[in-house]
């Protein structure tokens, strides 16, 4: 549902109604929110998605990546696609911020990922890595709880 909050402008008898933009309000109106999106990335490192008209942070980031929301984040000093190093820095802030332990990536595996990947064989880790995903993202035939009787 939307949320109104009611801001003074002055006086005590001008306040009005104004519409406050957060995730939840964007998720509930759908209508024009599936398109792809244009964020702007500016030096102070601000992220602007014009399709809501408010700045955004690296939660609502990541929301648009789950929701399978298409978009590129660019620069607005030199127009560069800074998709990839927002994605990196998501990465790198979803890792730390892991609780108990819970890191994707182990210790090892960074090592040997910043190893290989200073070779030529990095073209060869990126195919690798994309094949693997993909894979994981298939859908997974259902495993009966129950084993099937044997017939006789």
């Amino acid at each position: 549902m939307n949320e109104f909050h009611f801001v003074n402008q002055g006086s005590p008898d001008t306040t009005r109604p104004r519409m406050t933009a957060n995730v939840a309000t964007a998720r509930s109106c759908r209508c024009h929110l599936k398109r792809p999106r244009d964020i702007r990335l500016y030096p102070n490192r601000r992220l602007y998605d014009p399709v809501v008209a408010r700045y955004i942070r690296y939660d609502d980031i990541f929301a648009l990546v789950r929701d399978g929301i298409p978009f590129t984040i660019r620069d607005t000093a030199q127009g560069k696609d800074q998709t990839h190093k927002v994605f990196t820095d998501l990465l790198i802030r979803a890792e730390t911020g892991a609780a108990g332990g819970g890191h994707v990536f182990t210790e090892a595996f960074l090592r040997e990922l910043i190893r290989l990947g200073a070779r030529e064989s990095a073209p060869l880790i990126t195919a690798f890595l994309n094949h693997s995903i993909g894979t994981l993202l298939q859908p997974q035939p259902q495993v009966d709880a129950e084993p099937d009787e044997p017939t006789r």
